[in-house]
């Protein structure tokens, strides 16, 4: 009894003890240098929203059906590199992509 009550009160310190990192998530992820502006769609079937932000930005969707997203660059003359992950119930990126033209476009799908 007093083994297994440790044994639970150890693994239990551990998980709580977890990066965030190990979590499953669902989301589109917009990032490269800080503050490129961008717009774009993304979604699910049947379920699409635009969107507008700045680098880094993080879009939760919801695990029912693939997702996707279109980015663009919005700024003239800005060459920086902006990427575009699709994260698909999962703790790492399932598919990613780039562009670092002015008023590039990137796009990607997961599920």
């Amino acid at each position: 009894m007093r083994f297994t009550l440790l044994v639970c009160l150890t693994m239990t310190m551990i998980s709580c003890g977890k990066d965030d990192q190990y979590k499953l998530r669902t989301m589109i992820r917009v990032i490269g240098a800080d503050g490129i502006e961008f717009d774009g769609a993304l979604g699910t079937p049947g379920s699409t929203s635009s969107v507008t932000g700045v680098t880094p930005k993080e879009f939760k969707l919801p695990a029912t059906g693939p997702i996707s997203a279109v980015i663009q660059k919005s700024t003239k003359d800005d060459l920086r590199e902006i990427i575009v992950e699709c994260w698909y119930n999962s703790s790492s990126v399932t598919e990613t992509a780039k562009t670092s033209v002015e008023y590039g476009v990137a796009s990607v799908s997961c599920s």
